[in-house]
């Protein structure tokens, strides 16, 4: 589930596989890079990346910033996709 979409943001931002990735990016297209998809692996990378796009006057809700910030505090700065989703209550048992 992405962290927040296009229409209520002005950025598209969903956990995938291997990192966070902010999808037709506007901040990468304004550095020159090619690709207009970024990709992290760190909360807090992503979390600077997210106030980049808010310096530049992009919304960005608050919903999507905490759930960051919640993630981050839970399973720690790296990101880690089998981490991400909170345990059942069969796994918290072992």
């Amino acid at each position: 589930m992405s962290y927040c979409r296009f229409g209520e943001a002005d950025i598209y931002l969903y956990p995938s596989n291997t990192g966070i990735v902010c999808c037709a990016c506007d901040l990468a297209e304004s550095n020159g890079e090619r690709e207009r998809e970024r990709e992290f692996s760190s909360y807090s990378a992503v979390l600077d990346h997210v106030r980049q796009h808010q310096a530049k006057g992009h919304r960005v809700p608050d919903h999507a910033i905490e759930r960051l910030k919640t993630e981050q505090q839970r399973i720690g700065d790296v990101y880690d996709v089998d981490k991400r989703y909170p345990p059942t209550p069969d796994e918290e048992d072992q």
